[in-house]
């Protein structure tokens, strides 16, 4: 995005939502997961994950992008 670019209230909007969706999906996620967690630790994981969502430290834990042709990437035919 350049920098001459003003977001719409609309787009604004959006992506507060959106960004509030992640962060309650990763609480929800973790209180299934990781039940046992202290707060802390599950506030430091959410934090983990939520970077990653973000494209941080993809590259430092090996991730590539889905779809980059690297076998292990994370694209939709992943086994988990």
């Amino acid at each position: 995005m350049g920098q001459n670019h003003q977001l719409s209230a609309e787009e604004r909007a959006a992506i507060k939502l959106a960004a509030h969706q992640r962060v309650e999906a990763v609480w929800a996620c973790l209180d299934v997961l990781c039940p046992d967690l202290t707060p802390q630790a599950q506030k430091e994981l959410a934090r983990k994950v939520l970077d990653l969502s973000r494209g941080r430290s993809r590259n430092r834990l090996g991730f590539r992008s889905p779809g980059s042709g690297d076998k292990h990437s994370l694209g939709e035919h992943a086994v988990y």
